[in-house]
């Protein structure tokens, strides 16, 4: 081991293994501590390299939060909010955030804290013959009482983050009523009373097209006769099957409720439901299906599935050899190209408004589900047993899918339409972009806290009691708590015009987080007492003030002083 003085404030250290070498830079710059390292294997042959960092107050025991949830004691993976912060309980509020900013480090990364030691560390690495891997990572101080949320706010503002906002309040479907003498009667009595809004509506594009005619037995038969399927569903015609002509009625069925939506509200936006991954196929015939070059191998050999959603799309189809498959969108791939097509198709065919895409980041807090493709190698991702050793090299569909991400995104974006994904991207190329993520509330609690590093951390509402207007209220003030904003299910028929504490939640860019308050550019929203900064010159804002029971009591207008820009609320 070697350290030395590196520039103005800095140093480095290498350090030689017998089958790696180290070389570590740490640098202060703009108020951050800027570590970077390079692994390098020596050796003659792929080495696994299951690395650790530890971070500690000297003679204290802090707080940790581990992305952004102060509850979590260990997580396999943080990839959506990838920070540390550990807040001394002798000084109030103060401490110092960790954040991994290369992208490599962020997906190898995992995290636990115990005796007040926190650790950084990786059981999935491995490098090649000769190959090296770059890390990034920087430590913010925190001296001025901000705890986790000061920290995470200039993270917000470094990574550029507070750009895009979200328009309208993006509700997941909507609740039908049957007041009203027509169709048309029955939509505006269910939406047009809410104002601007949109709806993710219409099912799966393909999923659901395909499970349909398959789970009810109506998939393409053989003529009486001809020689017989391979398999338990002997009379499927899977040359018929695979011209997907069955998705023409779904698709003709979409366009006309998109159609039937605009005209009854005009004010309601309407975006189609589409997964990156899930395929319905024919499991002894797979490698028939136009993009079974992209499947998701799995340990032990053939494709990913998840016996839950097939059995759940599927019902007892699955016992006649149709599964839901899983495959990743590769750069160049027919997957990919299929898939962009139905994006285009949904826009300017059936004139919807923009895109959903369930599951988008591919990368979670654990590493099992759809996360690898143990088909391929990515150069970094491997199992290692307990000493370290390769067992198996695999591939991380989130960086697979990184081309996939920013090619879908940009056709929605280039028709200015809007985009919703389904959890906070991972990389960084994806996490610049203009969009609209949310995480399910339904993941948990501590979950919710993953959305931070989002342009606005939406959390989905499929979580808690949902029956009653006092029930929604509760639920937006449990993100709020947690420094999110409530993202409505079909709630449409519990709240009351334009002005409900749920649409009043928009339009919002977010300038700051924390907990309980998130001031916006467009808005302030908080369930706090207490007196606010709020940014710009003088103005005329209107305060919505709401009930325990989420009713509107009061909009009085206020007036904001220039030099002052501060407003008060009362308990």
């Amino acid at each position: 081991v070697t350290v030395a003085p590196y520039g103005e404030a800095g140093y480095e250290m290498t350090a030689e293994w017998a089958a790696f070498r180290l070389r570590r830079t740490v640098t202060i710059e703009n108020g951050l501590v800027v570590w970077k390292e390079r692994w390098t294997n020596t050796g003659e042959a792929v080495a696994g390299l299951p690395f650790r960092h530890r971070i500690f107050f000297d003679g204290e025991d802090p707080k940790c939060w581990i992305g952004g949830d102060p509850d979590m004691s260990a997580v396999a993976g943080m990839p959506k909010n990838p920070t540390l912060f550990l807040q001394s309980r002798k000084q109030a509020g103060h401490g110092m955030g960790v954040t991994a900013e290369s992208d490599w480090l962020r997906l190898l990364m995992w995290a636990r804290v115990a005796g007040g030691v926190a650790e950084i560390y990786s059981e999935n690495t491995a490098l090649p013959a000769k190959g090296s891997i770059d890390f990034e990572l920087t430590i913010t101080p925190v001296t001025d009482g901000g705890s986790y949320w000061g920290f995470i706010n200039r993270v917000r503002e470094r990574w550029g983050l507070n750009k895009a906002g979200v328009p309208y309040p993006i509700f997941w479907s909507y609740a039908r009523t049957e007041q009203g003498n027509t169709p048309g009667e029955r939509l505006h009595n269910a939406l047009g009373h809410l104002g601007p809004i949109v709806i993710a509506h219409g099912g799966w594009a393909r999923l659901t097209a395909d499970s349909r005619i398959v789970r009810g037995g109506r998939y393409p038969k053989l003529p009486e006769g001809a020689p017989r399927t391979p398999g338990p569903s002997p009379d499927l015609d899977l040359d018929a099957f695979l011209t997907f002509q069955h998705r023409e009625a779904y698709w003709k069925q979409y366009r006309l409720e998109v159609e039937r939506l605009h005209e009854a509200c005009p004010d309601v936006k309407v975006i189609k439901l589409m997964h990156p991954a899930m395929e319905v196929a024919y499991r002894p015939l797979k490698h028939r299906w136009p993009y079974a070059a992209c499947e998701i191998a799995t340990a032990t050999g053939g494709c990913f599935q998840d016996a839950h959603y097939s059995r759940a799309h599927l019902g007892d189809a699955v016992n006649k050899g149709w599964g839901v498959l899983y495959y990743c969108p590769r750069p160049g791939s027919r997957y990919l190209a299929a898939l962009l097509r139905d994006v285009r198709r949904a826009m300017d065919e059936c004139g919807g408004d923009g895109i959903y895409f369930d599951e988008f980041s591919w990368g979670g807090a654990k590493r099992g589900y759809s996360r690898y493709d143990y088909g391929r190698w990515d150069g970094y991702s491997a199992d290692l047993d307990k000493a370290g050793t390769v067992v198996r090299l695999k591939a991380d569909n989130a960086h697979i899918a990184e081309v996939s991400q920013l090619e879908i995104v940009r056709e929605v974006l280039m028709r200015n339409k809007l985009f919703l994904g389904n959890g906070t991207g991972v990389l960084r190329s994806v996490n610049q972009l203009p969009v609209a993520r949310f995480t399910e509330g339904g993941n948990g609690h501590g979950k919710m806290a993953s959305g931070h590093l989002a342009n606005v951390p939406l959390v989905l509402g499929n979580f808690g009691s949902s029956k009653t207007r006092k029930d929604v209220f509760k639920n937006v003030k449990e993100c709020l708590e947690i420094g999110a904003v409530y993202s409505p299910m079909p709630v449409n028929l519990l709240l009351e015009g334009p002005d409900n504490f749920v649409c009043k939640l928009y339009p919002i860019t977010v300038r700051t987080l924390g907990a309980g308050t998130i001031l916006g550019k467009e808005r302030l929203i908080t369930s706090k007492p207490g007196t606010f900064a709020w940014p710009g010159t003088q103005a005329r804002a209107r305060m919505y003030i709401y009930d325990e029971n989420g009713d509107l009591k009061s909009k009085d207008i206020v007036t904001l002083t220039a030099g002052e820009n501060r407003i008060a609320l009362a308990a």
